[in-house]
């Protein structure tokens, strides 16, 4: 087999350096929502990395997006915070989104658009873009609110 001519068309996802990023935007988000409802519950770093069975810095490098959270550990820090696994990956119910949002946004559709207008959003490299695109998806947003 010719090492020098292999065809290089389809990366492994391992080497994907767009894939790595939004990986890494994913756990930051979580570790956010943990972080929020961690505090929401008035529950502290060391009681929660207790009742884990772990260290208040581990949970610290979770709540930072530093290190990745396994689906068994994240079921865990939902159950400890009496939340749904869901509330910590960014997903509300369908009524939390009606109260927030006066309408039904939670439905089927609603929920495919908003993950490709993410996918795609991802995509933009240059920040100046994305935040022309977050600008004008607000203006619409507070538009239908009036």
């Amino acid at each position: 087999m010719d090492y020098n001519n292999q065809d290089n068309s389809k990366k492994s996802p391992t080497c994907d350096p767009e894939g790595l990023a939004r990986a890494h935007l994913l756990d930051l988000e979580i570790g956010r929502l943990i972080r929020l409802r961690r505090k929401r519950a008035k529950m502290s770093l060391q009681v929660l990395a207790g009742r884990l069975g772990t260290s208040p810095q581990q949970v610290q490098k979770y709540e930072a997006g530093v290190n990745r959270i396994a689906a068994g550990r994240l079921m865990a820090i939902a159950n400890i915070l009496g939340v749904p696994l869901a509330s910590l990956c960014g997903y509300e119910t369908q009524s939390a989104l009606d109260r927030q949002f006066g309408t039904t946004l939670g439905d089927s559709e609603a929920t495919l658009q908003g993950s490709r207008l993410m996918e795609a959003f991802l995509r933009i490299k240059d920040p100046a873009r994305r935040h022309k695109v977050l600008c004008f998806a607000r203006a619409l947003a507070d538009s239908e609110m009036l």
